[in-house]
């Protein structure tokens, strides 16, 4: 059964297949009949369906087996098209959440704008639950809370394919009840990430992207970390479940470059024209992908105690070189002499 952007219309070109496997038998795999944990249950049913995949010869290909996870999948790709396909067991929500978020975007003709942001987030190089950034789901319900914020906001577009078309060549999608500039709908979403960010009193908060409000965190929600801290930002996944944080991946370093993305484009959404929305989306070099601990203050140490380490040996200090460092030198210039 599919889901994910599939299910909720927001896939693009380069979005992976998710599948979902029904529930497995609690007995699935145990000789003597003794029930396995849901999450070992799952394991063993990708696994099966792995070996079968290598052993038919489907036109798929494993890629990588992800059984440790919180939620186990099995990553596949199809040999011919190179389509990707992430295959996970069934979940106790099942497709409600997307079939939910599909149906809000729909009233909203929010279509458009979910697959520019995720478009922007790919090309910054911030998106990725596993590199500890937002998910694609995650980008999906900050835009979503966005658009229903602002009421006042008109289509901006009803098809992936009118938006794929506004963001590569006029960057503006068409709707029906009238015509968004893509600058503006990516400026709201930015705001409201920054705003998200920048108040100590609204990160303590859960926001709850299908009805554009914000509530306390659950007392007992489900974003801890195994030291104990909670997650950077809480986004309710579930209508049912208000204690599972869609963004439970996201690390503090992670959203902290969302926000320095957030903030730059802003900052280019304010400018306005057409360069502006080129180096809105113009790729980030991977280089540039790898950001310091920000945490992490940096202390300056005596020079003294930094040349006695580097020098490696005891003796006199003199002209910046110890004893030892001074007839290594010596040594050097004789043999140059000889020579």
């Amino acid at each position: 059964m599919p889901f994910g952007s599939y299910l909720q219309g927001t896939s693009t070109k380069t979005s992976d297949l998710d599948i979902m496997l029904p529930p497995p038998c609690a007995v699935d795999g145990c000789a003597d009949g003794r029930q396995k944990r849901p999450r070992e249950r799952q394991a063993v049913q990708l696994g099966r369906l792995a070996k079968k995949v290598a052993e038919l010869g489907s036109g798929f290909e494993v890629v990588e087996e992800i059984f440790s996870a919180r939620v186990p999948l099995l990553r596949l790709r199809h040999v011919e098209t190179g389509l990707a396909v992430d295959v996970s067991s069934h979940q106790p929500t099942g497709d409600r959440a997307d079939r939910a978020v599909g149906s809000s975007l729909h009233r909203l003709g929010g279509h458009g704008v979910v697959i520019l942001v995720k478009s922007w987030a790919r090309r910054r190089g911030v998106l990725g639950a596993f590199e500890g950034f937002l998910s694609s789901f995650c980008w999906t319900l900050l835009t979503l809370y966005a658009l229903r914020r602002r009421s006042s906001f008109p289509d901006v577009g009803g098809s992936c394919a009118t938006a794929g078309r506004a963001s590569s060549s006029s960057g503006t999608a068409r709707g029906g009840r009238g015509s968004l500039s893509a600058l503006v709908a990516l400026r709201g979403v930015f705001e409201d990430m920054l705003e998200l960010g920048g108040s100590a009193e609204l990160r303590r908060m859960a926001v709850d992207a299908l009805e554009g409000t914000l509530s306390s965190r659950p007392p007992g929600e489900r974003s801890r970390r195994r030291n104990g801290r909670a997650a950077p930002l809480f986004l309710r996944a579930s209508p049912e479940d208000a204690s599972d944080n869609a963004a439970r991946s996201l690390t503090y370093s992670g959203w902290r470059a969302c926000l320095v993305e957030a903030r730059r484009g802003l900052r280019l959404c304010q400018a306005g024209g057409a360069a502006a929305a080129v180096a809105l989306f113009r790729r980030k070099r991977p280089g540039a992908l790898k950001r310091p601990n920000l945490g992490v203050r940096l202390t300056k140490r005596p020079r003294a105690a930094i040349t006695g380490q580097l020098g490696g040996g005891s003796g006199e200090e003199e002209g910046g070189h110890t004893g030892t460092a001074k007839k290594r030198l010596s040594a050097h210039k004789r043999r140059r002499l000889a020579a």
